[in-house]
């Protein structure tokens, strides 16, 4: 008797959680709460395309954490910080001069990325600069706008608000 193959599920669509948020928000006017929802019942709906998008979360999410921990140690032995064992500050003063070691965003060690993994990572710290530049500004009109002692929603207007974010274009970078 042949043995019954499970038919091969199609891999889930390349799709980012950032743009299903968007489109969400679009789709309820800006009711941030109505579009936490729809993309819960989308993504209860579809449970491939949870288990793609929750891959792509943890795997962004654990690269981040690594790279937080390798910052944190590499500081502790700048700062003078790490633990006074000698043998361990030795080893510490080789390995904070090793720059074949230190992390890029994409999970690569210096020492082993090529043209396109820099170019790549580049790109990630570019996107990051932009993001953080445009929400700097945008903090900073906004504090030009609060009025002393009171909070956002005392000093200005959602109105106001979106038109000081379509001036910084924060909508692309958030």
């Amino acid at each position: 008797m042949a043995k019954k193959t499970k038919p091969e599920q199609p891999a889930p669509p390349e799709v980012k959680l950032s743009t299903m948020a968007r489109r969400a928000v679009d789709l309820h006017a800006g009711d941030w709460k109505s579009a936490v929802a729809s993309v819960q019942d989308d993504l209860d709906a579809h449970p491939e395309l949870w288990a793609a998008l929750a891959a792509q979360q943890v795997k962004a999410l654990v690269a981040s954490v690594v790279q937080q921990a390798a910052h944190r140690r590499r500081r502790s032995y700048f700062k003078g910080t790490a633990p006074k064992d000698d043998r361990l500050n030795a080893l510490a003063r080789i390995a904070v001069q090793n720059w074949y070691a230190c992390p890029l965003p994409t999970s690569v060690r210096l020492g082993d990325a090529k043209l396109s993994d820099l170019q790549e990572n580049q790109a990630i710290y570019g996107q990051m600069v932009e993001s953080n530049q445009a929400r700097f500004d945008w903090l900073a009109m906004l504090i030009r706008e609060l009025k002393p002692g009171k909070s956002i929603s005392e000093s200005i207007s959602n109105e106001r608000i979106d038109v000081i974010s379509r001036k910084k274009q924060i909508r692309e970078a958030a």
